[in-house]
């Protein structure tokens, strides 16, 4: 049978900004990353229950201001979209003030929103005073519900320090079961009762030593850990251990290595 095309359409708009208002510095080598900000309960059925996602913001981290100087940043910005007194898209930037241990200024970074997390991984910082390498390999973590910064404790074999490269997650689950929902076994967050994790993947980018084709896991335990994304009530409780290290272990491993040894 004869494939039909589908023809797509596209339109550029100016995004439309309250007078006045902050918006970030120029900037290049930084990322924008789409992240939950605010959940809310939902009914899933008659007699179950889950968490839904009510609101999302970009929020942009990082990057250099250029010139001569190429200064680093670490500043954190958001950019939600509100309505006029229309009615109309009305976008608004807020510049974060966030505590706990802010990342280092650094550009060409990546970043991955996990829940209501944004995880920072690598990039290029600014140069020691010796002048060895400004590449970072370092991994910290933003809670957007509370505004900090922590550093998580990371086990594995890290990969090298690279900038330039690229990162995306995928959830993974594991030990749960299917629901039976008219002639069909689907499984969704509500009758899930195993563990589930999100495995950012990272690949390639510049070393020291030049361009690099490495594949590299990081599973960042999130969703185990905190009960915020399904609503258990039974990992509530270790949502404040997080900040102090004890809980939120990260795990590094080589992607092409542990397929090989599967």
């Amino acid at each position: 049978s004869a494939v039909t095309a589908v023809s797509w359409h596209c339109k550029w708009e100016r995004a439309k900004f309250s007078s006045g208002a902050a918006t970030p510095p120029a900037r290049d080598g930084h990322t924008a990353t789409i992240v939950a900000t605010k959940w809310g309960e939902v009914r899933r059925g008659d007699e179950e229950e889950g968490n839904e996602v009510e609101e999302e913001a970009m929020f942009v981290f990082g990057g250099s201001c250029g010139g001569k100087a190429d200064a680093k940043l670490n500043d954190t910005w958001i950019l939600r979209r509100r309505n006029d007194a229309a009615g109309e898209d009305l976008w608004v930037w807020d510049e974060l003030s966030t505590v706990g241990s802010t990342p280092p200024a650094r550009c060409h970074h990546v970043a991955s929103g996990v829940g209501c997390f944004l995880i920072v991984h690598g990039g290029r910082g600014e140069p020691a005073a010796d002048g060895t390498s400004a590449l970072l390999s370092d991994v910290h973590v933003l809670d957007t519900e509370l505004s900090m910064w922590t550093a998580p404790r990371v086990v594995g074999v890290a990969p090298v320090a690279r900038a330039w490269h690229a990162a995306c997650n995928v959830l993974v689950r594991w030990g749960g079961k299917e629901a039976d929902i008219g002639s069909e076994k689907k499984s969704s967050p509500a009758d899930f009762d195993g563990v589930g994790d999100d495995l950012i993947i990272v690949f390639g980018g510049g070393g020291v030593r030049g361009p690099l084709n490495d594949s590299n896991l990081l599973a960042t335990r999130l969703r185990s850990v905190f009960g915020r994304f399904w609503g258990s009530s039974e990992n509530a409780s270790l949502q404040s251990d997080v900040h102090d290290h004890t809980v939120a272990v990260s795990l590094y491993s080589n992607f092409m290595s542990d397929l090989v040894a599967a």
